[in-house]
């Protein structure tokens, strides 16, 4: 697979970039994803009852709104603002419903790859910092959960769609980096704080990000 996407990449890096992804072009964009899953565990074996145990449910999604400029063909800067949430519903009651709410802020460099007229692979590089709280709820209480600051560098992959001249629509697909957290939670009066930090590799449903963005002047 990857093989086959490099030998596509170098196809086509040496045409010329049209008209959207031009040097001064300027790009507004609004981006999101959403994800839900749940599932079940079953156990048969001989002479027994097949035993189902269900599985937790999670569900969640991410918002956004960014913007961009082209440096030179192909190559664009950008930032974007991004709020998101989530929910853990679980099967045993005994343990708390889980929702958690945060933001992000993210600086990114995009390199685009022409593959047709209207179809662009990109890389993008990006640097981001965000925070998130949750609440957790058992038998009708509400307590404060975790508090977590995090930093974020990493390389997407993606591809841009232009139906028209001045309309795009994005997929990006995953993140290989580095990320950094911290950690802090109150009990019994007690403050803790912990970090962690290390190589970030996620290719699952939740990090699949759609987006739409209007492109405008350029030469």
């Amino acid at each position: 697979m990857k093989k086959t996407l490099l030998v596509i990449v170098m196809a086509f890096i040496g045409q010329q970039s049209m008209g959207q992804v031009q040097a001064g072009s300027i790009f507004v964009t609004g981006f999101g994803s959403f994800f839900s899953e749940s599932g079940e565990t079953s156990v048969t074996s001989t002479g027994n009852p097949t035993v189902t145990t269900e599985h937790d449910k999670y569900s969640g999604g991410t918002f956004g709104v960014g913007g961009g400029y082209f440096l030179s063909d192909n190559i664009a800067v950008g930032v974007g603002f991004s709020v998101m949430g989530d929910k853990v519903t679980p099967v045993d009651t005994s343990d708390p419903e889980v929702k958690t709410s945060g933001y992000g802020v993210n600086v990114f460099a995009r390199y685009y790859v022409p593959m047709s007229d209207n179809f662009y692979f990109f890389g993008q590089l990006g640097v981001g910092f965000g925070g998130a709280s949750s609440k957790m709820t058992q038998g009708g209480t509400e307590t404060d959960g975790p508090k977590i600051g995090m930093t974020t560098v990493g390389i997407s992959p993606g591809f841009t769609f232009f139906p028209t001249e001045n309309i795009g629509f994005d997929m990006t697909v995953g993140n290989l980096g580095w990320m950094s957290t911290k950690t802090t939670s109150e009990a019994g009066g007690t403050t803790i704080e912990s970090t962690s930090s290390g190589i970030d590799v996620s290719f699952d449903l939740s990090t699949v990000t759609f987006g739409i963005q209007y492109f405008f002047g350029g030469n």
